[in-house]
């Protein structure tokens, strides 16, 4: 989940179920009730998370913005007949240069 936190705009989710791949990567924004968008591509997959690509569709990597992002995963333990799972969050607020 990214948001710009020095000017207005959404709230925008990428999820691995919709897929994030080098190319497009549906997205969501969570603050309207416009359909899932399709059509852009903003972020790719990276070794180490992702890299946001994107500037005029989202506004997620404009010059002297600050943001807010929040990165989640699931870690899933299985022993014999007891499943764990562990949900860990990130969450940092960037500028980007």
């Amino acid at each position: 989940m990214i948001k710009r936190t020095d000017s207005t705009g959404d709230w925008y989710v990428w999820d691995s179920a919709r897929g994030i791949v080098s190319g497009n990567d549906p997205r969501l924004s969570l603050n309207n009730t416009a359909a899932e968008v399709t059509t852009d591509d903003s972020i790719d997959p990276d070794n180490s998370g992702f890299i946001v690509n994107q500037v005029s569709a989202t506004n997620i990597n404009v010059s002297s913005a600050t943001y807010i992002y929040l990165g989640m995963f699931l870690l899933s333990v299985q022993q014999k007949n007891l499943r764990v799972f562990i949900a860990v969050y990130y969450k940092l607020s960037v500028k980007v240069e």
